[in-house]
């Protein structure tokens, strides 16, 4: 990913040496470490246990980063656009499943179902491009796993086996303890 990142940025044909390389990863794992430190220590000041966007936004500031403010708080911004939009979507196709298979027999719900959970999927892995050479939040790099939990819904449904309630342990649904 920072070879893909360092390259996007750089003009056409330009070699990098593999060292170079881990050289930046380096770099960008003790700079996010930095930062997390310091939205830690503000979100225990705050009587918080849990690191806030607005934590790490406030740490990027305390430590001398207040130029990356602008860029960080657009792609953040861009990120949760996405996010929302793609939430959005995925509960629309999954009411209108709904709607068509109102009175359907079992198997042809579970069919159904089985194809929002992959229109879901196809709609998680939409990506936007970010600035030109430059990976952002809203690159498709960000860590969103939405389209492996859309397989693993996807899977459980094929074997009949419904994907958990949202805030319901699969004790408290009545399905026992997990398969392992």
């Amino acid at each position: 990913m920072v070879q893909r990142l360092a390259k996007g940025i750089l003009p056409p044909n330009t070699q990098i040496q593999k060292d170079a390389i881990t050289a930046m990863s380096k770099g960008a794992t003790v700079f996010v470490s930095y930062i997390a430190d310091k939205a830690n220590e503000i979100t225990l000041t705050s009587n918080r246990k849990t690191i806030s966007p607005n934590a790490v936004l406030d740490a990027l500031a305390g430590c001398e980063f207040a130029d990356f403010l602008p860029r960080v708080e657009a792609e953040l911004k861009r990120f949760n656009e996405i996010a929302t939009a793609k939430r959005n979507e995925y509960r629309r196709k999954v009411k209108e499943k709904e709607t068509e298979t109102t009175g359907a027999d079992a198997d042809t719900s579970k069919d159904d179902a089985a194809a929002a959970a992959a229109a879901a999927a196809a709609a998680a892995t939409t990506t936007v491009d970010a600035a030109p050479g430059v990976g952002g939040l809203g690159s498709g790099d960000d860590g969103d796993d939405g389209e492996e939990r859309a397989k693993k819904r996807m899977r459980m449904e094929e074997e009949g086996d419904e994907p958990l309630l949202e805030g319901k342990s699969r004790v408290e649904q009545g399905r026992g303890l997990p398969r392992g």
